[in-house]
């Protein structure tokens, strides 16, 4: 077992042995996602004109790290820790992909960078939030250390790319619903 497979393995088993513990996990690696997501957007919201243009500015900045995401995934084709190493998550995933790259890494990292263009005052929070999000889905035994972190670097570009799709908006006939 390398040193990846047993740090992933300890973390799950730690996780386990508490109820508290185990909740916190499920709700920082299933929920707490989209609730940044709805934070990101309500907050920006409340400086446009418009929330269909907004929707898909944020799903246009959080798909093409998503594509990255799920081409790798599809090329390596890494077993989940669960179905590798004989034991039952705390959470199955709604759909059963590959582990590697964590999408839900790619998302949350991207998004907390899109929060410093969008809402930079709460861009640290953001990046914790998603540090959180990362590490719950180990902990909930869904996913290798190694999967969140190279989901990490790629939200993390797909992020710094954001400013480059708000920039090419402002440059269409919509800029003017986009303050």
């Amino acid at each position: 077992m390398s040193v990846d497979q047993k740090l992933s393995r300890s973390i799950h088993e730690f996780t386990k042995r508490s109820w508290v513990l185990r909740h916190l996990a499920v709700f920082c690696a299933d929920d707490l996602i989209w609730l940044m997501i709805g934070v990101v957007y309500g907050m920006t919201l409340l400086n446009q004109r418009s929330p269909i243009l907004l929707a898909l500015v944020i799903g246009m900045g959080l798909f093409l790290p998503w594509l990255v995401t799920a081409l790798i995934s599809r090329f390596v084709q890494r077993e989940r820790p669960y179905a590798k190493q004989g034991y039952q998550p705390t959470i199955k995933p709604f759909i059963e992909t590959r582990s590697f790259p964590s999408s839900h890494a790619t998302f949350v990292f991207c998004l907390a960078l899109m929060s410093q263009v969008l809402v930079g005052e709460f861009f640290a929070w953001f990046l914790v939030g998603a540090v959180i999000v990362a590490f719950g889905r180990v902990a909930v035994g869904v996913h290798y250390v190694s999967d969140v972190l190279v989901g990490m670097l790629i939200g993390l570009v797909g992020g710094a790319a954001f400013p480059l799709i708000l920039s090419l908006i402002t440059l269409t006939k919509f800029d003017h619903l986009f303050i």
